[in-house]
Order: C-alpha cells, then sequence, then structure tokens
C-alpha cells in the first residue's frame, strides 16, 4: 500500500489514477493537448473525476483501471461523467 493508500484506502494509486486521467482524456478530447490544455482540463474535471473513481461502489472502473485496461476504465468514467451530467 502507498503512502498515500495509508491516509486515503479509498483511492486508486497515483500512478493507476494518472493513466486513467490520461486515457479519459485522449478519449473525451480526441487530439494531442498541450500542457497548458491538460493543465486547465484536470482543473476543470478533476474533482468530479476522482469523486467517481475513489467511490468504492465504482468497482467496475476501478478493477478495469487496477488491472491495467485503461482504455475500458475511462469508457465507464465518461459514461459516468454523462449520467452524473444529464
Amino acid at each position: 500500500m502507498s503512502p498515500e493508500q495509508v491516509l486515503h484506502p479509498d483511492r486508486l494509486e497515483m500512478r493507476v489514477r494518472n493513466a486513467l486521467q490520461a486515457a479519459l482524456i485522449r478519449r473525451m478530447q480526441g487530439k494531442i493537448m498541450s500542457k497548458e490544455e491538460v493543465l486547465a482540463w484536470v482543473e476543470e474535471h478533476g474533482g468530479r473525476i476522482s469523486n467517481i473513481i475513489d467511490d468504492p461502489r465504482e468497482t467496475a472502473i476501478r478493477n478495469a483501471a487496477q488491472a491495467g485496461d485503461f482504455e475500458r476504465a475511462a469508457e465507464l468514467l465518461e459514461a459516468r461523467l454523462h449520467e452524473i451530467e444529464s
């Protein structure tokens, strides 16, 4: 368990979170973004994304990400974001 997970046991490891977020950005934006664009996107959407992926009830997203299937996890996460926003 990473030091972060000791403090917040429901959080995915940072390397998993980062890879999932990168896959989600590619999926939702469909283009390569500059560092500034990525930071702005994360600032706008990061809180909602964290709330979803840190929710232990979101097992499908979390399991796919932990298994390294970031494209599948991003697909599920995008669908969940759209559910929440509508």
